[in-house]
């Protein structure tokens, strides 16, 4: 018997730019989505990237680091109550159907402001042209934009 039947998980595979695994346990929603991990350290080798997703890892190493770096003990609640806010909302998620907000971007804003509460207070302040600049890198110009904080500006 197989494992999928053992403990009844529900699962299709799907597309966006490279095919990915989604499913259910229990009242869980689970995607499996795979990647590359084009090389050591934060930054790794982006020149190597095939796909958007092929950052992620990157992106987690860095938002583990910063939140190391802050050491903030409750930043990760904020990360999750931010996200979850986001989600009643109905803004959380960056693909087409929701035109949201990205985890990564609720994970840089929490970052950047500190606390959930903070990201609320001050995103009900922006305007256009408003630059967000987590790494101090840029001197932009944009409409409400967060930078990249792992290309490096060029």
């Amino acid at each position: 018997m197989s494992a999928r039947r053992n403990l009844k998980i529900w699962c299709e595979i799907d597309y966006a730019e490279h095919p990915y695994i989604k499913g259910k346990f229990k009242n869980f929603s689970i995607e499996l989505v795979p990647c590359y991990d084009f090389g050591e350290g934060i930054f790794g080798d982006f020149k190597n990237i095939a796909t958007s997703v092929d950052r992620t890892i990157y992106h987690t190493k860095y938002v583990r680091e910063k939140i190391k770096c802050l050491k903030n003990l409750n930043l990760n609640d904020e990360i999750r109550l931010l996200k979850q806010f986001m989600k009643g909302c109905n803004v959380y998620g960056a693909e087409a159907s929701v035109k949201g907000f990205s985890g990564y971007l609720a994970e840089l804003m929490c970052i950047y402001y500190g606390s959930w509460i903070d990201v609320i207070k001050h995103s009900s302040e922006w305007k256009l042209n408003t630059f967000i600049d987590v790494e101090n890198q840029w001197e932009g110009q944009g409409k409400i934009l967060f930078d990249e904080p792992l290309l490096p500006r060029q």
